[in-house]
């Protein structure tokens, strides 16, 4: 009677910490499914922050060529597309002179036109063309427009993450566009138009 009441109690206690162990399994469980919703949840919230600075980088960028091209139709002003590698910046600059003298004339900034600044490391501008021909993005490279003829195609890549976007101003055309989103370069298949107007709606004041 005593062997088959140890053997109970073993037996008993063998159940017991089997229940235990199953438990324990479960809550390990269940932590790792929590913990990769919650996992998922910040991957979301961050792809759609990026999202969210790429689509504002991109309306800026298209402000930009817009007042360009209304700059070049209307006006006979000498006006460059200027980019700066040390201060990460795209800006508009015309030609301001005092009289008539070209060597009196000075490049300075637009002031119709807001400076484009990529502090961002995550989104910057990776390629810069003008009628295909990129230029020197490690330097500072000015482009001035010219008065009596037309004016170049305008493309400008936007990185963000992995992907890139670009943003195009054709040479008779009063507003960029912008193609995308994650596209791996120019010419990649299945580019989407984005109109920039709405698309910068909400994101900043006009």
């Amino acid at each position: 009677m005593r062997r088959m009441a140890d053997s109970s109690s073993r037996f008993h206690g063998r159940n017991q910490r089997s229940a235990r162990f199953g438990f324990t399994l479960i809550e390990v469980m269940v932590t790792v499914v929590v913990l990769g919703i919650l996992v998922g949840m910040v991957a979301i919230r961050m792809n759609g922050d990026i999202g969210r600075r790429r689509d504002l980088a991109a309306v800026r960028i298209g402000s930009l060529l817009e007042t360009l091209a209304f700059r070049t139709q209307i006006s006979q002003d000498r006006i460059a597309l200027s980019w700066d590698a040390d201060g990460r910046t795209l800006r508009l600059e015309r030609l301001y002179r005092d009289d008539e003298d070209e060597e009196e004339a000075t490049w300075q900034r637009d002031m119709l036109a807001q400076d484009v600044h990529f502090d961002d490391p995550e989104i910057q501008i990776t390629d810069i063309r003008f009628d295909g021909e990129s230029i020197n993005m490690r330097g500072f490279e000015r482009v001035e427009m010219p008065i009596d003829a037309a004016r170049p195609e305008i493309e400008i890549d936007l990185q963000w993450g992995d992907n890139t976007d670009l943003i195009q101003l054709l040479p008779y055309e009063a507003r960029p566009v912008r193609y995308g989103m994650g596209l791996t370069g120019p010419g990649a298949g299945g580019m989407t138009p984005i109109d920039l107007d709405d698309e910068g709606r909400g994101q900043e004041s006009w």
